[in-house]
């Protein structure tokens, strides 16, 4: 019997036979197999992100509802107060108060149940600046000579006005009631030179020695802060340019009133004595 015959020639031992190149990849399948690989790993680390954003995000959403919370109750607090608290002069009538419309600014000062530590009553002057109090006393000055003296062809014409007249030379001998205080004392307002005038003037506002800028004082009673005033008025009354009183009530309130001063012409004694009626009246709202 023959043997049969194989077709394929036998493998020489020992000989390397190289195995067929894979089959080329298509651009789909290498994206997919790209992307499906890191997918567990975003998965694992998904939950540790996500844990560390809410450690983070919880706590200040807790302080912003607290402090949504803090705000709400202040301001309820803030209008109970201002609830119980009436304008200056209430219960009498408009022509009986001096404080009138916008003068009085009632507001909270501190704690809403606390009584004030502070003192109660304060009084704060500004004054005019050298400038400011020279420039009103040389217009007054002029009123005043335009008026008794004769024009000088040389010089402009002046308004001939009577009752600017009168009330320069009643601010002058109230200004400087020291110097001014006889007929004598004023012939030199006319025969002098009107520059020499001023400057006599201005030597005398200096001598005053008149404060600059704004000062403020606090006193514990009412009669203290007066009789401040009173040494006050003496000698700067006619420069004093703004006063502003405040009271401080016993739950922390603060009550302000500013005077109507405008000039060296808008202030005389009658309306600093008026600042007792003033503080009485603004210790009203004080609400024990």
């Amino acid at each position: 019997m023959h043997s049969s015959t194989s077709t394929s020639r036998a493998r020489p031992h020992g000989q390397y036979t190289p195995s067929p190149p894979p089959p080329p990849r298509t651009r789909s399948q290498t994206r997919s197999e790209k992307c499906h690989v890191p997918t567990r790993r975003r998965e694992q680390c998904v939950q540790p992100r996500q844990a560390w954003l809410l450690l983070v995000l919880l706590p200040l959403l807790l302080v912003s509802v607290l402090l949504w919370l803090e705000r709400g109750s202040g301001q309820e607090g803030v209008q109970g107060l201002e609830g119980h608290a009436q304008p200056a002069g209430a219960g009498r009538g408009a022509g009986n108060s001096f404080l009138g419309p916008g003068t009085s600014q009632p507001a909270s000062a501190g704690g809403f149940t606390e009584r004030a530590t502070k003192p109660r009553y304060s009084v704060e002057f500004e004054c005019y600046s050298e400038d400011e109090i020279e420039e009103q006393l040389a217009n007054l000055l002029a009123a005043y000579r335009g008026f008794y003296l004769e024009p000088d062809e040389a010089e402009p014409p002046r308004p001939r006005d009577p009752d600017a007249a009168r009330r320069s030379r009643h601010i002058f001998k109230s200004t400087f009631r020291d110097q001014l205080n006889s007929a004598e004392d004023e012939e030199f307002l006319l025969q002098e030179e009107e520059e020499d005038v001023l400057d006599v003037f201005m030597t005398w506002v200096r001598a005053r020695q008149i404060p600059s800028g704004v000062r403020k004082d606090t006193f514990e009673s009412l009669s203290e802060c007066l009789e401040h005033v009173a040494n006050w008025k003496l000698e700067t009354a006619p420069f004093t340019k703004r006063i502003l009183l405040s009271v401080t009530t016993r739950l922390g309130s603060l009550v302000t009133a500013q005077l109507p001063v405008g000039g060296l012409d808008c202030i005389d004694e009658r309306d600093l004595d008026n600042m007792h009626d003033v503080f009485e009246e603004m210790a009203q709202l004080d609400l024990a």
